[in-house]
């Protein structure tokens, strides 16, 4: 009797620390339920279940409502394809079958349409997954609408840049590290006298003659060194022309702050240039006249006289700029 109750307290023993062991177990699985049924709910990416036998929707999360623009309760009563445009239900029908068909899941992007009538693109993915011996397509699909408008802004914003590069008067080159052209735009191909076509690929040193080399190659590895700088330089057209130019240059580099090439931005300044050559001219000839020449304001204030007329009137430079006309010619009255 004794031994009974010794083997009944051991087998009553066992059961409570197994009921023990199950109890520990539920809650371990209570709480990965919890932490998974969180995941799914508040997930940031849509996530529905789909039935593959039927197509119907069996399970979604909240972000899947929000992208479809429905209730819970609408989306439960209805299959994946009625949640597409109109026009599109028939094809995504075909394709849902097909899936099923040929055994596979696949990405895709496509359009959602809310009961307001909006389009919503999304990237669609789906996976067949089976669950309790039963096969369903669990599927993902992220809202593209924001990066859609990020991508239309950059699109919009890359026309206008290139719209204004390639109408701007101003010549645009860009090399690569090694000094190769990668771009030009139709203005800097026009100052010398080349297509943009035809200056693709080319080196840098393909368009300046062997002094102006050794300067390109000092500027070259300003930078590499980072630096940017505005100074003149000569290039050689296409034609064998000198043409003189006002760069605006820059390195650029890559994400880690490497060297990869240079940004020119330039300006053809020939005809100024040959203008101020002609002004020089004029002012050493003016200078250096055999006849005494002075610049007068309308008020009578001498502003300027070349040497001769230092030299004829007897008056120093400084001396002549504190006279008026009349101080040296008695004949012109001061109230002229």
């Amino acid at each position: 009797m004794k031994e009974c109750n010794t083997t009944q307290e051991t087998v009553i023993k066992q059961l409570k620390q197994h009921i023990k062991k199950l109890e520990k177990d539920n809650e371990s699985i209570r709480k990965s339920e919890q932490k998974y049924s969180a995941i799914f709910s508040n997930s940031l990416v849509g996530i529905v279940i789909i039935d593959l036998d039927t197509g119907d929707i069996v399970e979604f999360n909240k972000e899947f409502e929000r992208i479809c623009g429905r209730t819970s309760d609408e989306l439960g009563k209805m299959k994946i394809w009625d949640i597409r445009p109109a026009d599109q239900v028939e094809k995504a029908r075909d394709m849902f079958f097909e899936i099923k068909a040929k055994g596979a899941g696949g990405s895709t992007e496509l359009d959602i349409q809310r009961p307001s009538g909006e389009i919503v693109n999304i990237d669609f993915t789906a996976v067949r997954q089976i669950i309790g011996g039963h096969e369903y397509l669990y599927s993902t699909g992220r809202d593209n609408t924001e990066r859609k408008v990020v991508e239309e802004k950059l699109k919009e914003s890359e026309r206008k840049y290139r719209s204004f590069i390639e109408n701007t008067q101003e010549g645009v080159w860009a090399l690569d590290g090694d000094a190769f052209t990668t771009f030009v735009n139709p203005r800097m191909a026009e100052m010398l006298g080349y297509s943009v076509e035809e200056m693709m690929g080319k080196h840098l040193f393909s368009f300046m003659d062997d002094e102006e080399v050794k300067i390109a190659t000092i500027n070259l590895e300003h930078r590499k060194a980072g630096i940017k700088e505005q100074h003149d330089f000569k290039f050689l057209t296409k034609d064998g022309r000198n043409i003189y130019t006002r760069l605006q240059t820059s390195p650029l580099t890559d994400d880690e702050g490497n060297y990869i090439g240079a940004l020119a931005f330039v300006a053809d300044i020939t005809k100024q240039r040959n203008v101020e050559h002609a002004l020089r001219l004029t002012r050493f000839s003016i200078d250096n006249a055999a006849h005494p020449v002075l610049w007068i304001r309308p008020s009578g204030q001498i502003v300027y006289a070349n040497d001769y007329a230092y030299n004829a009137l007897g008056y120093s430079q400084k001396e002549v700029k504190s006279l008026s006309i009349h101080d040296i010619d008695t004949f012109i009255p001061r109230e002229e």
